[in-house]
């Protein structure tokens, strides 16, 4: 009866992990000028490599929708375009947000 509620309080404790993580990146000083030039470029270089990163997915996701959705159904493609394509964007938004997106002073 326990085993069952193990996975959720791992899930709970590694969520509490993370923001944990993030507050202690969020309070730790910064370095000025030349670090903070060097984190922006950075910053800017991870949002290209996120916006390619969506768009291949999209346009494989949407045709390899196209593909099931003819020889299989509409339900298992849908399935598949649901959970490859929102799946990638919900953990690319969780990294975005969590890892590059905190406040540079």
């Amino acid at each position: 009866m326990i085993i069952e509620y193990f996975p959720i309080a791992v899930c709970i404790f590694a969520i509490l992990f993370v923001f944990y993580l993030v507050y202690k990146v969020n309070k730790a000083s910064f370095a000025k000028d030349k670090a903070k030039e060097v984190a922006d470029e950075i910053k800017k270089g991870a949002f290209a490599y996120l916006k390619r990163q969506y768009g291949t997915a999209g346009l494989i996701t949407v045709f390899l929708f196209a593909i099931l959705w003819l020889f299989v159904g509409f339900v298992l493609g849908f399935a598949f375009w649901y959970i490859l394509f929102a799946g990638s964007c919900f953990v690319g938004n969780m990294l975005l947000f969590c890892g590059l997106g905190f406040n540079q002073g």
